[in-house]
């Protein structure tokens, strides 16, 4: 059976399933996005369930196929589908090198990706990119005749995908170690070249230093210094260190290109950039070797900033303020939003596109009026972040005089 799009996430899509699993449905042929995408996802647990098989297709293909069904024909599909339930726990590996330090072997500075990849093509620039750069500016430094003067470690995790698994299972072996750890710099979003970092005020003079070299490496790649008032962990394996107060930075690259391969079918070796991969290399080498050469470790005063408020949704590619998906258990969906809501407004104040959304989703109190578009009427809901254990976090945070930021 065909699965509707507008039932593509969230309690809609379930109430779906279950009404045709009790009419004994096989199996579901669902669209994948509207520009060509086929999103790969999942968790690491999954429970063993009886009913229908559930199948994306590309979404001219659906399209297609839905027409001709409504038109009256008869059609017969064959689907080469090998699925299999593994009772775990599945044992996973992260790898660890470390160049030892020449006179401060228990301090360290982290360089690392993730080794994992969803599986719907070749995983090349999530995360291939991020381990070929770690690996060659392991070769870099390791090549050379002097040792730093603090440990630089080389860590490729496993298990990024399915929740951070192979970095949070670090952190949690490694707390010990985690104040001597001076920064992790964590390489996840793609082949283009590192473009630029976001230390804190407190932080800056010290990258000033370490990237002076890297600013002038190639005028074609600028590098740029962004003072970012807050350290935030984000969906990658910088997370658990900045969750734990260590210094952690996810590097700034440009996104052009990135969603097209991001988790789908096009994530080929092909759309891999040999000389940013390089020059990108020869970035994390510099900037490791310098930051283990510094005098001290990075200054770790007001390092972390409160998680933004989010709502629990994806927003689509061609119109951001469209929901493409509503995440199971996510304020959105106890909110009744629906896949194809058009955000028009928050508390008054209405808005274009994501910047504008998540801009005023962060402003005043913690309940959020949104007014939705649902086809042809207009619906209002409320977002109550009330009771996010990081509310009381932002207020204070925002309350702090600006001269302590």
């Amino acid at each position: 059976m065909l699965l509707p799009p507008a039932a593509a996430g969230g309690r809609e899509r379930r109430d779906v399933e279950s009404a045709y699993a009790e009419l004994g449905a096989l199996g579901l042929l669902a669209p994948g996005s509207r520009d060509g995408r086929l999103t790969m996802t999942g968790s690491w647990e999954r429970p063993r369930r009886e009913g229908p098989l559930d199948v994306r297709v590309l979404y001219d293909d659906y399209v297609a196929l839905r027409d001709e069904l409504e038109a009256g024909a008869a059609r017969e599909l064959e689907l080469d589908v090998r699925n299999a339930f593994v009772d775990g726990p599945v044992t996973q590996y992260n790898v660890v090198a470390d160049l030892v330090g020449r006179e401060r072997p228990d301090e360290y500075v982290l360089v690392q990706g993730h080794i994992d990849a969803f599986d719907g093509a070749q995983g090349a620039c999530d995360n291939g990119t991020g381990v070929a750069t770690t690996l060659e500016a392991a070769r870099l430094l390791a090549s050379l005749d002097e040792r730093p003067r603090r440990t630089i470690r080389f860590v490729l995790y496993s298990g990024e995908e399915q929740g951070l698994y192979g970095s949070r299972g670090y952190v949690r072996d490694h707390a010990d170690e985690l104040e001597r750890v001076s920064v992790v710099l964590n390489h996840d979003n793609g082949t283009n070249y590192l473009a630029g970092i976001g230390p804190t005020l407190a932080m800056l003079a010290d990258f000033e230093h370490v990237f002076a070299p890297v600013q002038a490496l190639d005028p074609e790649r600028p590098f740029a210094l962004r003072v970012s008032p807050g350290l935030t962990p984000g969906p990658s394996d910088h997370a658990p260190f900045v969750e734990a107060g260590v210094p952690a930075f996810h590097w700034d690259q440009s996104q052009e290109g990135y969603r097209r391969l991001h988790h789908t079918q096009h994530d080929t070796l092909a759309e891999v950039d040999d000389a940013d991969q390089r020059h990108s290399a020869r970035v994390i080498a510099l900037a490791a070797w310098r930051f283990a050469e510094l005098d001290h470790l990075v200054d770790r005063t007001r390092l972390r900033r409160p998680e933004p408020r989010r709502m629990g949704v994806y927003l689509a590619r061609e119109d951001s303020r469209v929901v493409e998906n509503v995440v199971p258990g996510g304020l959105a969906e106890g909110a009744g939003w629906r896949v194809g809501d058009v955000i028009v407004a928050i508390d008054g104040m209405e808005v274009q596109d994501s910047k504008q959304i998540a801009a005023e989703l962060q402003k005043g109190g913690p309940q959020k009026r949104v007014v939705l578009e649902r086809g042809a009427e207009r619906v209002e809901s409320v977002l109550d972040y009330t009771d996010d254990p990081q509310e009381a976090e932002r207020r204070a945070w925002e309350e702090e005089p600006a001269e302590a930021r």
